[in-house]
């Protein structure tokens, strides 16, 4: 039996430096968890069509050591107003742990797998060491259907009735331009869905939406007290709850199933217990409005949105003035490496620049986003020496040329309790906003060179490296964001899960953004060959690169060139998961792969199990012949099994007719009725990569 299996065997091996009886690591891959100490970690993530089965993932710890030796770095830093209390026990408490999760990949929905390797644990002043085996074993299941489709519409709206018209007015322009859009209200839905309140409902229906229509884009058309809010616990003291549309988005969990984010049934959404994996499976977006004004105002931004300039207005403060940086300018300066090829005007406070009247010129120049990094609170921003209001954004000028907003700063998008800042950046007439991403409530980041690593401030960066990385809309962006947060952090702690609910869209998720110049992204159609063809989007015209790896293990390789239009035939030197990605003009690797493949050139196996050649008498098995041929008198059955772990059908073929044709490695066919003579049988199994065996049986019918 061919199983497709991934092993990898290997050291884990991280850069210190000695100084003294101290040992310091790279900060890359750090682990950071409040009141613990920084230990770096290994995250390996895999992506699959939804109906890939993960089939065993075994990890064998090997080679344990230990050294009591000082370990020279900081404790974990703390998050905003949050002091240190290390507690001396193990740390972490396993040597590895992985998930498996559902959610979109290049507009797919995929299965997510991440290992988290710790080839460090602390304990009592130890530092123990061990080095890992890792195997996983993967196994296609054609009898799962695969979730999500090419089917007849793209996004779909729901709006309360109220509204209708002008969600009717934006559909008919979105279906104009080649976004097939559909409606739905409110009462329809509450009216033909079982939940246990309207917003389960809802959910419901966007899952029945993807599996008839294969949406991707859902738009929620109205405030939070006319399309609801699912509010989750935070599990810590403040805030307690928040409101999110992740919930709307996260529609399955790993294993295909509903995610009702109450899977212990106490209404109590959003705890750990209840296993919800926080990755999107569609692309949501709320437009926060309540009055046909409103909705006037912000369809009529959508329809007369010009695409603005490659630029960026970048807008960094003095966070913590105990710090030793200024954490908000630092990870602006991070971000902004990220975004090669890109016009970013810094306005820093420390360069007296962070001021109002200078964000407003900078803005009516146009802009294609805002970066904010501040203290906050619904209706402005602080910061020393300035600040940013609704005022402010009522001062703006800037017409249809509308930036996207990402603010890290505590409650500039408390959408649900007041007419917040971002709001106003949508609903401002004359200027604003396109979109708004930012925290409806208390916002966490580390300090100092940390802040760039987890919480909000990792959730800023990821944002702007996933539209570096070749996604182009409003709503894969920030998807793509939560799915590199998830797949970079050892997701546990519940401020971890407060980043990732209270960040919400505010926008239409299916804006389109021109790519950045001098960058591309492969893509494949067909993630599973044995030759593949693999494809780059780009608004590059010289020559593209192609590189891959195995899948989410080591360095990229090189594979080959192309001119536009950019394709490759890609079958590498052995049988393998694979992660590709495309290069134009020096570009920066993606912090994960473009997309992956499937190389598979091993066909299946055929066992026959019956007939043998022998004598059978209306399909009893009488007695063993000499040669190569079966003699059947009466019926005869032809059964057996082809094994292959990506294993798509088998047929039966009798004389060059097709009789039988089955989906299951298992195969069975009565073979009865008048057939006097030689007949000749064939047997053919093939794998989703294409590859075939074929068996041979000759039967010799008297009856």
């Amino acid at each position: 039996m061919k199983k497709l299996v991934l092993f990898i065997a290997f050291i884990l091996v991280f850069s210190m430096n000695i100084k003294g009886s101290g040992v310091r690591f790279n900060e890359s891959n750090m682990l950071y968890s409040p009141n613990q100490p920084i230990l770096p970690f290994e995250v390996k993530s895999y992506v699959f069509d939804s109906n890939i089965e993960i089939k065993k993932v075994d990890v064998k710890i090997k080679n344990i050591t230990a050294a009591n030796i000082k370990i020279n770095f900081a404790k974990s830093p703390r998050a905003i107003g949050e002091q240190i209390e290390y507690k001396n026990r193990e740390y972490p408490q396993k040597w590895y742990d992985y998930t498996i999760r559902m959610g979109l990949f290049n507009g797919k929905i995929s299965k997510f797998l991440t290992i988290y390797l710790f080839p460090y644990r602390y304990m009592n002043g130890t530092l123990m060491q061990a080095d890992f085996d890792v195997n996983v074993s993967i196994e296609f299941d054609n009898t799962i259907q695969k979730l999500g489709k090419n089917g007849d519409y793209d996004m779909l709206i729901i709006s309360p009735s109220s509204l209708l018209q002008y969600a009717y007015e934006l559909s008919n322009y979105k279906n104009s331009i080649g976004v097939s859009t559909i409606v739905a209200s409110l009462d329809r839905i509450y009216g033909q869905e079982d939940g246990r309140d309207n917003a389960e409902k809802i959910k419901k229906f966007i899952k029945d939406e993807i599996e008839k229509d294969g949406i991707k884009y859902v738009l929620l058309f109205g405030d939070a007290d006319i399309v609801p809010v699912r509010y989750v616990k935070t599990e810590i003291d403040q805030p307690s709850k928040v409101p999110t549309d992740l919930y709307y988005a996260d529609i399955y969990r790993g294993d295909g199933s509903f995610s009702s984010w109450d899977e212990n049934g106490n209404e109590v959404y959003g705890e750990k217990e209840d296993n919800a994996d926080y990755v999107p499976d569609v692309y949501i977006g709320r437009l926060p409005v309540d009055t046909a004004q409103e909705a006037q105002i912000v369809v009529d931004k959508i329809k007369h949105f010009e695409v603005p300039t490659q630029r960026a207005i970048f807008v960094g403060t003095e966070l913590f003035s105990d710090t030793n940086i200024r954490e908000g300018e630092y990870l602006k300066d991070y971000i902004a490496e990220a975004l090669k090829n890109f016009d970013i005007e810094k306005l820093y406070e420390i360069d007296g620049k962070a001021k109002a009247s200078k964000i407003i010129d900078e803005i009516n120049k146009g802009a294609m986003f805002i970066n904010f990094a501040s203290h906050g609170n619904p209706y402005s921003m602080v910061w020393q020496t300035g600040s940013w209001s609704i005022d402010d954004v009522d001062r703006l000028s800037n017409g249809y040329r509308l930036p996207v907003v990402f603010a890290m700063a505590c409650l500039t998008n408390d959408f649900d309790e007041a007419d917040c800042l971002g709001e106003e950046f949508l609903l401002h007439e004359g200027g604003g906003a396109i979109a708004y991403i930012g925290s409806v409530r208390v916002a966490y980041v580390y300090l100092e060179e940390s802040i760039k690593s987890s919480l909000s401030g990792y959730l800023d960066y990821a944002f702007f490296k996933s539209y570096y990385d070749g996604l182009n809309e409003t709503g894969s962006i920030f998807s793509n964001a939560i799915v590199y947060y998830m797949m970079h952090s050892y997701f546990l702690p519940a401020i971890d899960r407060l980043t990732i609910t209270e960040f919400n869209m505010l926008g239409d998720p299916s804006i389109k953004l021109p790519s950045i110049k001098n960058t591309s992204r492969a893509y494949v159609l067909n993630p599973i060959g044995k030759e593949i063809d693999v494809y780059a989007n780009s608004n590059y015209d010289g020559t593209a690169e192609l590189y891959y790896r195995q899948k989410g293990w080591g360095k990229w390789n090189y594979y080959g060139e192309s001119e536009k239009p950019y394709h490759w035939k890609f079958s590498p030197q052995k049988e393998g998961i694979y992660e590709l990605c495309s290069k134009v003009d020096n570009e920066d690797f993606p912090l994960h792969g473009d997309c992956y493949c499937i190389y598979d050139i091993t066909p299946p196996e055929i066992e026959v199990e019956s007939p043998s050649h022998a004598l059978y008498i209306f399909g009893n098995k009488i007695m063993d012949l000499k040669g190569n041929v079966t003699i059947a008198i009466g019926n005869v059955t032809i059964e057996g099994k082809a094994k292959d772990s990506m294993f798509k059908g088998v047929k039966i073929f009798i004389d060059d007719s097709e009789v039988y044709s089955s989906p299951q490695q298992k195969f069975s066919f009565n073979w009865n009725g008048l057939k006097f003579g030689m007949h000749y049988v064939k047997i053919v199994a093939e794998d989703v990569a294409g590859n075939t065996a074929e068996k041979d049986l000759k039967i010799f019918r008297i009856l």
